[in-house]
């Protein structure tokens, strides 16, 4: 039997020689032959020496490396198609489950039966390590040039197990030693500000910005951090000493596979975030304070109200153009619309529409305030300028793309330190290009406060807002100003299916029949100008100022981000998920952050508790039952009037038997005493009728 096994083998090596082999391995706990080709349909063949039975599995571009896992039964394969597929060793269908991330052709994998964590490699010397039982990427391990002289592919892996080592092969030899150390899932240590977050649908991950040029990576399902890399905007003073710039300004491009970030010296760098490396480098004359990139061309605006566009293929090839500026005023904020037209945004409140495409002016927005004159102070002479600015400056402008341009239909909205949001209807054709304020209203409960940020899905049915005192205001925009003729009337109202879904709207009905007058939330939504659009939501998210605010369209996510790297994660309804930077599942007890539960007002207690009011319910149930409770109806008391209603029902007992009764009950019992024995008065003697 054992010539015959031998003989069987020999067969099927020689044969598998023949479909351009790569890798064969014996695995006695299931006593078969595995081994792999880059064969598409015979991509794997799994041999069972017992059964004298063959199973194939097929895979586009075939297989170049598998590995055999004891504790799951599964087989990790390497592909060709940059991808790694786990089988199972008796279905040759379907793949149990495909794990994405490499960019070149995986050519080694190796299984760590101690804790379920799979290594593999890929032809770019890319090295990650997974966790089999999620299954998601831990880490993410590069090489430099200076490490690996060349492109030389590695040549080996191998997995010491017993003292946790990964010895890595090509010309050289280098040996990786596990670390015992925990992860860290704390991002931005240094940052005071995060400048940028967003979710890309790609890698399907979580990213955001930090100031002190930081860049971290987030699972979108753990919420643990994959990877950070730092020291993204670095330069070097006269003693040769390094210093980290300030990044002001990151921005996805459309494909949502590369991230842009501008620093203050002007210095502009295209990433691929997924490996942390750099791209392209670009620098502008001024500093950048906001970007946007479209059709290839990345769009810096800045300091000295300047605009240059960089055209960027993902070749050498660049050329770079400055637009005129029209003022000399700070631009804070662009988007564009379309592939034709671009929107920036100063501090002096003046909005400009260009069409990007040869740098023309199409445009000039600025609303006209009208208030009452600031008398002079002569204790403080700029106070009628700030007040200016404070009432016309610009924190953000967006461009509500789903939207076509007319006259009645808002496309494009802003938001201002004076706590204001604004919808503007533009229509540039080539016969017409006019502009027109359709609605402003206020968004802030505070006079003194402002709103900072604004973000919407990308249906534009919802409008994310974010102001300096940390609250997050969800509005609906599904027929807001989005219809041909929209003419101004009032708010639309909540339907049955708003109120079961965010309980906000259930508490600003009581606030507004109890204040009609002095309420946070009027009837009119805090309109100023048109109508406002309907408030969905409103609760407290951060104690500091809510510096920016983004949306997941695949998980319905809200993402919020203040001050010292705080991000936090929000249903829609105020539901809390958590914050960046932990993989502990949240209790059900703590479904609020601990800072904002320490004083959080009624109004964010309401929304957190989806409605309900648990304490207060428990405390209105004992007054109850001490009967304490207060009753809105006045009732003048009559002494002994119940001794009249016991007449009907006890005709058949004496009148001294059922006082006795009622007299008992009503008296308190302590263990170990009996009861007095009671004596009736008359009751005419006491002269209680007479009064």
């Amino acid at each position: 039997m054992s010539d015959l096994k031998l003989f069987r083998f020999s067969t099927h090596f020689v044969s598998i020689i023949a479909w351009n082999e790569l890798m064969v391995k014996y695995i006695p706990s299931i006593r078969a032959t595995i081994s792999c080709s880059v064969n598409t349909e015979r991509a794997m063949l799994i041999h069972r020496l017992d059964r004298d039975e063959s199973l194939t599995f097929s895979s586009e571009g075939g297989i170049t490396c598998f590995d055999f896992c004891e504790k799951l039964n599964c087989v990790i394969t390497g592909c060709i198609d940059n991808s790694i597929k786990i089988w199972n060793p008796i279905e040759n269908e379907n793949c149990s489950e495909t794990l994405i991330g490499h960019f070149n052709s995986v050519t080694h994998v190796l299984v760590d039966e101690k804790r379920l964590y799979l290594i593999s490699a890929d032809r770019d010397r890319i090295i990650r390590i997974w966790n089999l039982r999620t299954p998601r990427c831990l880490q993410v391990l590069k090489f430099k040039e200076s490490e690996f002289s060349e492109r030389q592919v590695f040549a080996s892996l191998f997995l010491d197990q017993e003292y946790d080592r990964l010895i890595v092969a090509t010309n050289r030899i280098a040996v990786l030693s596990s670390s015992r150390k925990e992860i860290r899932k704390t991002a931005h240590p240094d940052s005071e500000l995060v400048i940028f977050v967003g979710y890309s649908s790609v890698f399907e991950c979580l990213l955001t910005v930090g100031n002190k040029a930081s860049v971290a990576m987030w699972d979108a399902q753990s919420f643990s951090l994959i990877h950070e890399f730092t020291k993204t905007h670095v330069t070097f003073n006269k003693e040769g000493i390094i210093q980290i710039l300030d990044v002001t300004a990151a921005a996805f491009d459309p494909s949502e596979r590369r991230l842009i970030t501008a620093a203050r010296d002007g210095s502009i760098k295209v990433w691929n975030f997924h490996l942390g490396i750099c791209l392209r480098k670009f620098k502008a004359k001024f500093s950048v304070l906001a970007l946007s990139f479209v059709d290839f061309q990345i769009f810096a605006a800045g300091s000295s109200g300047l605009i240059s566009a960089f055209y960027d293929d993902g070749e050498a090839s660049v050329e770079d153009t400055e637009w005129k500026s029209l003022n000399k005023q700070t631009i804070v904020s662009v988007d564009t619309y379309s592939q034709n037209f671009l929107a920036s945004a100063s501090s002096q409140g003046e909005i400009i529409v260009w069409l990007w495409k040869n740098a023309d002016v199409k445009l000039l927005l600025k609303e006209d305030l009208q208030g009452p004159a600031i008398p002079a102070d002569p204790n403080y002479p700029a106070k009628a300028v700030m007040k200016e600015r404070k009432d016309s400056s610009i924190s953000q402008i967006l461009f509500l793309r789903t939207r076509e341009m007319d006259d009645s239909i808002g496309n494009l909205v802003s938001c201002g330190i004076d706590g204001r949001i604004r919808f503007w209807s533009i229509m540039c054709t080539q016969k017409v290009n006019r502009w027109r304020l359709l609605s402003k209203f206020r968004a802030v409960f505070r006079e003194c406060d402002g709103v900072l940020c604004i973000a919407t899905d990308w249906r534009n049915k919802y409008l994310f807002s974010g102001d300096s005192m940390g609250y997050i205001r969800v509005y609906d925009l599904d027929d807001y100003y989005a219809l041909y003729g929209s003419v101004s009337s009032n708010a639309k109202k909540p339907k049955g299916h708003h109120y079961e879904k965010y309980p906000f709207l259930r508490l600003q009905r009581l606030i507004q029949d109890n204040h009609s007058q002095h309420s946070k939330f009027d009837p009119e939504g805090g309109r100023e100008f048109g109508f406002a659009p309907l408030l969905l939501n409103c609760f407290r998210a951060h104690m500091g100022a809510l510096l920016k605010v983004a949306y997941c369209n695949m998980r319905e996510i809200v993402v919020t981000a203040a001050r010292h790297g705080s991000v936090r994660l929000w249903k829609t309804s105020g539901a809390y998920i958590g914050h960046l930077g932990t993989d502990e599942i949240i209790p059900k007890f703590k479904h609020m952050p601990s800072d904002i539960q320490a004083i959080a007002s009624p109004l964010t207690l309401h929304v957190f508790n989806n409605g309900r009011k648990p304490y207060w319910e428990r405390a209105m149930n004992a007054l109850k039952r001490c009967r304490l409770g207060h009753t809105s109806e006045e009732i003048e008391e009559k002494p002994f009037a119940w001794i009249k209603k016991k007449d009907v029902v006890t005709k058949e007992f004496s009148e001294d038997f059922t006082l006795h009764r009622e007299l008992e009950m009503r008296l308190p019992r302590f263990p170990g005493t009996t009861a007095l024995k009671l004596q009736l008065h008359n009751v005419q003697n006491t002269g209680i009728e007479d009064k």
